[in-house]
């Protein structure tokens, strides 16, 4: 990087950036990087725990600065986040000869007498265990 050079022929080099957040608009650059930064956080935390997996985001800053020919300089800011898309479920379609979708391949043929099985309206039951063995268990006994 080139050194800048002051009109007046002293050399200058850079200063702190954190200093100079701290003067944009009396602090207020500085409070909402800070604020917009806990919030992101925040959002990652839940959707890690959401998803069980890594997430990334981003907190952007743009700085703008407009220098007039007097040689003042107008700073203006913003702050963005990015944050990570939501993860979705896909589902597969097939399309169809007039160009919609269908949950069915349309170019399937069916099978003949194949049918589906209803489930049986009404869960068996099966007997509590006797002594901490099963019932069948005891019964296998008693009948030898």
């Amino acid at each position: 990087m080139p050194e800048i050079k002051q009109p007046n022929g002293a050399e200058e080099g850079p200063r702190s950036f954190s200093v100079f957040l701290q003067n944009i608009a009396d602090g207020e650059a500085e409070t909402e990087c800070a604020r917009q930064l806990q919030e992101l956080n925040q959002y990652l935390m839940s959707e890690v725990e959401r998803r069980h997996d890594k997430v990334a985001g981003s907190l952007n800053l743009k700085v703008k600065v407009l220098v007039d020919t007097a040689g003042h300089a107008t700073v203006s800011y913003a702050v963005t986040q990015a944050r990570p898309a939501r993860k979705t479920t896909g589902a597969i379609f097939w399309l169809t000869k007039g160009g919609n979708l269908s949950v069915s391949d349309t170019r399937q043929r069916e099978l003949p007498g194949v049918r589906a099985v209803p489930s049986p309206a009404k869960p068996r039951e099966i007997p509590a265990p006797i002594d901490g063995k099963s019932a069948a268990a005891g019964e296998a006994r008693e009948a030898e």
